[in-house]
Parts: C-alpha cells; structure tokens; sequence
C-alpha cells in the first residue's frame, strides 16, 4: 500500500531533518563558506533527496517510484561526498561529519528498505 501523503514516509521525514541540519550547519559562523561550490552542491543533493522522494511518492507506478527512490539514493551519496570536502577543508569538525554522515546512511537504508517493499508488492501484484 502506498502512503497517502509523502510526509508520511520514513525516510523523506529524515531527509528533511538531514535538510535542516545541514542548513543549520551553513548558517554558523565559519561553517562552511556562505557562497561557494560546495555549499550550493550540498543544498542542491538534499533538495533533490527530499523532492525525489516526494515525487516518486505521486508516480503512476511502482516502478516510477521506485527510479525515483534511487536518485534519491544517490543524492544522499552526494551529500556524504560533499560533507567529506568539507571535513577535508576543515569546515565541520569529525563529530559534526560523523553525525550527518550517519544522518545520510540512515535515509539511504531507509530508502533501499522502501524500495524492497516496492518490489515485493511489484511481484505480488497479478498481471
């Protein structure tokens, strides 16, 4: 059974919390730098982690989703990628990158875990 509403799926509800930390982390002084590549790839991937999401949620099918539900998932690869730039530029401390590193392996399970139901209901389903 698919959700009626995205907000109510698992992993997008921690893709906006992920969202939000990481935006917290931007605006701290001393962050990351304000205007730069890095910050804007970083905003774009959990943009996209968390519209995926809710765009596949309103597909026609279940394979629709569940495409959706992998570029969500290699969105969330992206945002690891880009938090170890900015652990390597000395932006964010080991804690802080090990928390939302943490943060993005937790959604990228809880998307995989989806898209495994998606698939047993896709073989279930009758012809």
């Amino acid at each position: 059974m698919k959700p009626k509403n995205f907000e109510d799926l698992d992993c997008w509800k921690a893709a906006k919390k992920l969202c939000s930390s990481i935006y917290t982390l931007i605006k701290e002084k001393n962050a990351f730098p304000k205007d730069s590549p890095l910050t804007g790839k970083t905003l774009d991937a959990c943009f996209n982690v968390m519209n995926f999401i809710a765009e596949g949620s309103g597909a026609s099918s279940r394979h629709d989703f569940i495409a959706c539900l992998d570029y969500a998932k290699s969105a969330c690869l992206g945002i690891r990628s880009c938090l170890y730039i900015a652990l390597d530029q000395e932006y964010l401390f080991p804690e802080k990158f090990l928390s939302l590193s943490g943060e993005c392996e937790k959604i990228r399970r809880l998307i995989e875990d989806l898209i495994e139901d998606l698939k047993i209901k896709i073989k279930d389903t009758p012809d």
